[in-house]
């Protein structure tokens, strides 16, 4: 049975071909982000963070860091977009470390020399792998998770906060924790597949096509509820102060985020924290 699982609703029942209960994991994980008051042991997390370091790697350039400690994870959540998470078990970061990964290469005998922004693209992808490894292991132990994906924006917080040195940048958070059953979020839709992945070649979505991805973007954040109930915690960019969220849609906001300008030089973000973008010879 082939199911297309971007038109999955929450009561829906998943079928797969073979009973794979990977897949069941994957198709049925959602982020969390109001947990229990209760802890994580040793044992589990470290299961987690295995599965993380399996990940596919192009030269090991990732370094995770992990807190327990209320009082460091009460300082992150006063970051913006943060303060969702405060009641998380645990908060960890994938860092790219180059400091790590210059000390290899000078065992060696030879010194680090390469390309920063290819080295930290690199480390991007493996960073990505680590995260999705990490969140579909904490899925199947029952552990809640969510992304913190502004996390490289901040590191004048996060840098001294955890200790973390030059040549080494955070790419993305992670919370993690038992879900509160009573405040399960619904899964979130996503583009039909056939408008998201093309054999052979490139595929350039018609306006009809375009607008059946927003419609199930739409519909399906609205199914969900999703925006209700959080008026003044959203980014508001524009002169639309007054937005009345029941009809607030996914594009709307994806719009007023990416259609207005960033207020910070991100590559100025990374060279602040020892990332090298002139040519080494």
């Amino acid at each position: 049975m082939t199911v297309d699982y971007s038109l999955i609703k929450e009561d829906d029942v998943i079928e797969s071909s073979n009973d794979n209960a990977v897949l069941d994991i994957i198709h049925r994980r959602r982020s969390t982000r109001l947990f229990k008051e209760k802890n994580i042991s040793d044992e589990t997390l470290n299961s987690i963070l295995q599965a993380g370091l399996r990940a596919p790697f192009a030269a090991q350039f990732c370094t995770i860091i992990y807190t327990r400690n209320k009082d460091i994870i009460n300082e992150l959540v006063e970051l913006p977009y943060f303060g969702v998470w405060k009641t998380s078990n645990i908060v960890l970061f994938i860092l790219f470390d180059r400091e790590r990964f210059s000390k290899v290469i000078e065992y060696t005998g030879r010194t680090y020399n390469f390309d920063d922004s290819f080295a930290l693209w690199l480390g991007l992808q493996e960073a990505g792998l680590i995260a999705g490894n990490m969140t579909i292991a904490a899925e199947s132990l029952n552990i809640g998770s969510v992304l913190l994906g502004a996390v490289p924006v901040f590191p004048y917080i996060v840098k001294p906060l955890l200790g973390i040195p030059d040549n080494v940048h955070p790419i993305v958070g992670m919370c993690l924790g038992y879900p509160d059953e009573e405040k399960v979020p619904t899964l979130k839709p996503r583009f039909p597949l056939e408008m998201t992945a093309f054999e052979d070649k490139y595929h350039d979505l018609t306006a009809m096509e375009i607008e059946e991805c927003r419609k199930v973007m739409n519909e399906g954040f609205k199914a969900g509820s999703y925006y209700e109930g959080i008026r003044g915690k959203l980014p508001i960019f524009d002169d639309k102060p007054d937005t009345d969220y029941s009809d607030y849609t996914w594009c709307e906001h994806i719009s007023r985020k990416f259609g207005q300008g960033f207020p910070l030089s991100f590559v100025d973000i990374l060279k602040d924290s020892g990332i090298n973008f002139e040519k080494r010879m």
